[in-house]
């Protein structure tokens, strides 16, 4: 929370969006996938917002195990389907199924 607070306090939008990631990861290794999903969009939405396709990119994949381990396994899907193409452009998927 201090590393939050300190890129919050100097206005690092892109440190703040890797911290919220890290919160988001250990909220979902103790299975508070609420809690996860909540710091994941903010994440994506950073990394959006900052043109970061690396920050962007790990939230919306992280968004998207949040959603499965929530259920909503429907919304998994389809923010994986819709997303694949772009990781696969941008060269951080190599993998073919």
């Amino acid at each position: 929370m201090t590393s939050l607070r300190l890129a919050q306090e100097h206005g690092d939008e892109a440190g703040r969006g890797r911290v919220l990631g890290n919160i988001g990861v250990l909220h979902a290794e103790v299975g508070k996938y609420d809690l996860a999903l909540e710091a994941h969009l903010e994440v994506m939405a950073v990394g959006q917002r900052l043109a970061l396709h690396q920050i962007h990119s790990t939230g919306t994949v992280n968004v998207v195990v949040d959603y499965a381990h929530l259920g909503e396994h429907d919304r998994a899907t389809e923010l994986a389907a819709d997303y694949l193409p772009l990781l696969r452009e941008r060269g951080f998927c190599t993998m073919r199924w």
